[in-house]
Order: structure tokens, then C-alpha cells, then sequence
């Protein structure tokens, strides 16, 4: 007996070690949870996130048509489902024009018949045009210290009949 109360009572020592592993469950339990929730924090403590070009389609397509977004699929006609004439797709092409600051050729216009083929047609013509927006590599390697030549420059170069410098 004497040696269970210096080391502690076998009751004792078995309460201790449920206490230590229910914490490390709760200590587990807690770490699991604030992991999980810390990319939601370092998200929202940033910009919000842009949306997506599709979300963004959907919302002009939902407009255009005074249709629910929730009822707009990749899927969704047009022609069969949103009951589009040819004047609301030409109206649905400017609005898309406009609202992605891209240029969508008739021809391409003609062969698009589902909001999946419009999505994807945007964003084409916005990696497209996110390519030519960029920078050269070579920019900066240009010779800045030539100026623009004068306006009167100009104007001999583009009448030809008062070009006197001849």
C-alpha cells in the first residue's frame, strides 16, 4: 500500500490517463477544426474572389431573357429554351461585347446555339485578348529618346499634296 501512495493509486493513475486522452481528443478535435477553418479566414481577409466567366454569362444571359439564374444550364437553347429571336441574340452579343470588353465575329456569333458554347467562346476571346494586352518582353528595350514627329509632320505625310519638303 505503501508503494501505491507514493506512485499514486491504480484508480487514480486510470482517471488521469482517460483525462489526458479525452483532452488529446479535444485538443485534436480543435486543431482539426481551426485548420479547416483557416482558409476560409486568409479568403475572406483578402479581395473577394472575382466570379467566374460563366457565372458572369449566366447573369447577362439571365438578364437578356428575364430568367431566373438558377434556370440558365451550360445546357440551356437559345432558340429552344429561352425563346431567343434574332434580334435578342444580336442584343445578348452586345451586351457580351460590352460586359467583357471583347469582339465577337458574326461568324462565330451564327454558330453559337447553347450558353455552354457561348461560355466557352468568351473565354477564349478573353485569353485571347489577355495575350495581346500583355507587355512585350522587348518593351523596355525600346529606344525612348525618339520623339513623335510634329503634327505638321503628320499632316505632310498624310496630304500629299502639301508636301512641300519634296
Amino acid at each position: 500500500m505503501l508503494g501505491d501512495s507514493t506512485r499514486g493509486s491504480g484508480v487514480l493513475h486510470g482517471h488521469r490517463r482517460t483525462f489526458l486522452r479525452q483532452a488529446a481528443v479535444v485538443l485534436v478535435a480543435a486543431a482539426a477544426g481551426s485548420a479547416q477553418a483557416a482558409p476560409k479566414a486568409k479568403r475572406s481577409a483578402g479581395k473577394p474572389e472575382a466570379p467566374s466567366i460563366e457565372s458572369r454569362v449566366i447573369r447577362v444571359v439571365s438578364r437578356r431573357f428575364q430568367v431566373e439564374p438558377k434556370e440558365i444550364s451550360r445546357r440551356t437553347s437559345l432558340t429552344d429554351d429561352l425563346k431567343a429571336q434574332p434580334s435578342d441574340r444580336a442584343k445578348l452579343k452586345a451586351e457580351l461585347e460590352k460586359e467583357f470588353a471583347i469582339r465577337i465575329t458574326p461568324t462565330a456569333w451564327k454558330d453559337i446555339t447553347t450558353v455552354g458554347q457561348v461560355v466557352d467562346h468568351v473565354e477564349q476571346a478573353v485569353a485571347a485578348q489577355g495575350a495581346t494586352r500583355r507587355r512585350p518582353a522587348n518593351a523596355a528595350a525600346k529606344d525612348t529618346s525618339a520623339k513623335a514627329p510634329a503634327w505638321w509632320s503628320r499632316f505632310l505625310e498624310i496630304w500629299p499634296s502639301a508636301n512641300l519638303l519634296k
